[in-house]
């Protein structure tokens, strides 16, 4: 058990289960830390205190600290049952959430994906991620910018169908609603 150490300042991920009723988070440690809140104690359990390390195609730390490789995004896929969480940096990988670990050769082999505009451009400031109602993934970037919220990536090749600018300074969070595709999304308001 992860015990009450968990600095609310460090978390940027986050997940509620509806289905096992458990609200997941990653916290931003040297290693992010998966583990959820256990809503009679107050405390974070801790499930996994290091998400791993992948090796294909590179090793690449699933998530560290709380700068240039931190996990800004958790979600599950309501059709798939599978999880994921993304890096800032745009890496996105599968993770187990009764392990905490990312899932090797998730992706064809390859134990992450890169994230991608549709015509290919890498993208970074990603910010967080989620399926809507039939399995479709869509990711939201901090800043505006053409490639600001990047719609139906595919899980295959990383690419996203279709991208557009939002307008939104410091675009934090999204969510999807079951029933449209409706955008929930937090901003921090620092930048106005």
């Amino acid at each position: 058990p992860g015990g009450l150490d968990l600095p609310v300042e460090r978390i940027e991920a986050a997940y509620f289960d509806s289905v096992l009723n458990r609200y997941y988070v990653v916290s931003q440690d040297a290693n992010n830390r998966f583990g959820y809140v256990d809503p009679y104690l107050g405390a974070f359990i801790t499930v996994a205190a290091n998400m791993g390390t992948t090796a294909v195609p590179t090793a690449v730390a699933v998530g560290a600290g709380n700068a240039a490789t931190k996990i800004t995004g958790l979600t599950r896929n309501p059709v798939t049952n599978r999880w994921y969480v993304v890096r800032i940096d745009g890496y996105l990988f599968e993770i187990n959430p009764a392990t905490g670990v990312f899932v090797p050769g998730a992706f064809g082999g390859n134990d992450y994906l890169r994230i991608r505009n549709s015509s290919g451009t890498i993208q970074t400031d990603i910010e967080d991620l989620a399926f809507d109602a039939a399995g479709r993934l869509f990711l939201v970037q901090n800043t505006p910018s053409a490639n600001q919220f990047l719609q139906d990536v595919s899980l295959i090749t990383g690419y996203a169908a279709g991208q557009v600018n939002l307008g939104i300074d410091e675009a934090e969070g999204l969510a999807l609603t079951d029933t449209s595709i409706r955008l929930i999304i937090g901003a921090s308001g620092t930048a106005g």
